[in-house]
């Protein structure tokens, strides 16, 4: 990226330069679609000219004609890091000519710290800008502070998800950089490594409070604690980096570039600021999944209160307003005992008075139909789960307008198992509106870098979308072990040439 020749004076910045890696095979076409956010650099919302320059495995380089574009700018919706922003345009292009009123609203907005949630560390970074643009103005000075009222800026805004995610880029990029140059040692790949573990780790871990935030504000629904562990299980990026780093300490730089291929890919679907608002298919299942929390712990609740009926005593029902069938029965033990039936207790029917129960299964049974109709809406049909909890819904409803206890139980048990089916159900369709959402998976192309077939919708882990199966940590010891036997005759003297030459060959193949 260079500065448009047109812009005269020129404003604060340095040319920019950013790479991209793909694997692919041999002869095939790869067509990929990477995303540069350049909101960070001082000359977004600038006219730039880019150069695109694509260069193989064998040094061949091709470049297209340099284009000219204005660089998107990150759009602030935080009132003070929108002032903190105007303040840092106005330092680009008038470095010179920044007066004292910017540095005393910088101070200004130091000095209320309710703006900004009492953060010692935001209320630091203003106060030190405004006190600095004040005491020694100039161009110096405006250099300095153009990267320091970024990251105040996108600290109010996003909590510093995106320092993270450039931090990110840039630790991603570093080990690209040194698994192309052969002369760099396995403890500096480890090195880089581990730092694009931890980088990954902070990003993930400022997406969670981003998202709480957001959450606590208004200005998204909360995600149950639970599916958002499922959207980002550190199990999985442990994983993902183990196998990174063990393709690159064994020397097959090949494998390593492919899977720092996949995590580029992957980042290049995040959004970084998380400025899209969540669709409104999203919204409206989050307030149905809330919805029908409420509904299951309603039936549970019914559910102990009639089962509390059953065990309570109750006055019982006289023989002659027993139904026909018990008073058959009855009559046929008096005849089957011989015992006088005035000198043994006589067996009662018991009844319990279930209006209120049935009055309250009814309205949840009205409840679900509503929540039926939504999903319909929605979806084009209803969920088949959410069809069988009614029925047995309604089931529990009739048995307890007859105050028959025992048969509306088992309705209610039923009705409460099919709403958690659909629960589970709603959350899974979330979890992957989530994931591309949060581009917390990979593009959907049908074969990674390699060819190899994606696992398609079943996968789980979002760090692999391959079917090739990634061994675990038994195999991989197991492995290691015999690596390390083959290295070690293949460095001893005393064996026959050949046979040093076969276990050569064989380290060299795996």
């Amino acid at each position: 990226i260079d500065l448009d020749p047109s812009l005269t004076p020129p404003p604060i910045g340095e040319p920019y330069e950013e790479k991209r890696a793909v694997m692919t095979r041999g002869g095939d076409t790869a067509e990929i679609e990477p995303v540069f956010d350049f909101s960070f650099h001082p000359w977004a919302g600038m006219k730039a000219v880019i150069t695109v320059t694509a260069i193989d495995d064998l040094g061949q380089k091709t470049e297209m004609t340099p284009f000219q574009v204005i660089l998107p700018e990150k759009n602030f919706a935080n009132p003070v890091a929108q002032k903190v922003i105007a303040i840092r345009k106005l330092l680009l292009k008038e470095p010179k000519g920044v007066k004292d009123v910017q540095a005393m609203e910088l101070i200004r907005l130091s000095s209320h710290p309710e703006l900004f949630q009492g953060n010692i560390v935001t209320y630091m970074a203003l106060l030190t800008a405004g006190l600095r643009l004040h005491r020694t103005p100039g161009m110096e000075t405006s250099k300095a502070l153009v990267n320091m009222l970024w990251q105040i800026a996108v600290n109010l805004e996003d909590g510093g998800l995106t320092t993270a995610m450039q931090r990110l880029r840039q630790a991603r990029e570093a080990l690209e950089n040194a698994l192309n140059d052969p002369k760099t040692s396995p403890e500096e790949i480890a090195h880089l490594t581990q730092n694009l573990r931890e980088a990954m780790a902070e990003y993930f871990q400022e997406m969670a409070r981003e998202i709480q935030r957001r959450a606590q504000n208004g200005q998204m629904q909360m995600l149950p604690s639970d599916m958002l562990s499922q959207l980002l299980r550190p199990e999985d990026m442990q994983q993902f980096f183990d196998q990174l780093q063990a393709e690159a300490m064994n020397g097959d730089k090949d494998s390593a570039r492919e899977l720092l291929s996949q995590l580029s890919q992957m980042m290049d679907n995040m959004n970084s600021s998380m400025s899209a608002q969540m669709p409104q298919e999203m919204q409206d299942m989050m307030e149905g999944m809330n919805q029908l929390k409420e509904l299951i712990d309603r039936q549970k609740d019914l559910i102990d209160e009639t089962s509390n009926l059953t065990s309570a005593p109750v006055a019982p029902l006289p023989l002659e307003d027993m139904p026909a069938r018990l008073r058959n029965l009855f009559s046929q033990l008096e005849q089957q005992i011989p015992t006088p039936l005035h000198e043994r207790p006589m067996p009662r029917a018991m009844s319990a008075d279930t209006t209120t129960q049935k009055g309250k299964q009814e309205d949840l049974r009205m409840q679900l139909g509503a929540l039926m109709a939504m999903a319909a809406e929605a979806m084009g049909n209803v969920p088949e789960n959410m069809g069988l909890a009614e029925i047995e819904m309604r089931g529990s409803t009739k048995a307890l307008s007859k105050n028959d206890l025992f048969t509306s139980l088992p309705h209610q048990q039923k009705a409460v198992e099919h709403l958690e089916d659909s629960m589970e159900e709603m959350r899974q369709q979330l979890m992957q509106m989530m994931k591309q959402m949060t581009g917390i998976a990979f593009g959907p192309a049908p074969t990674d870098p390699m060819g190899r077939p994606y696992d398609g919708e079943g996968g789980k882990n979002p760090f692999f979308g391959s079917k090739v199966k990634i061994p675990d940590e038994a195999t991989r010891k197991k492995v290691e072990e015999i690596l390390d036997i083959l290295r070690q005759r293949s460095g001893e003297y005393s064996r026959p040439e050949e046979e040093r030459d076969y276990y050569r060959r064989l380290l060299k193949q795996f």
